[in-house]
């Protein structure tokens, strides 16, 4: 089961890792 705190949870790293990304390239 998955919560909704779960979910904004790796929406917030998923938002980190793309802008670490943007960056990088």
């Amino acid at each position: 089961v998955i919560t909704e705190g779960e979910i904004s949870e790796a929406l917030e790293i998923l938002d980190e890792v793309l802008c670490n990304v943007d960056e990088g390239l």
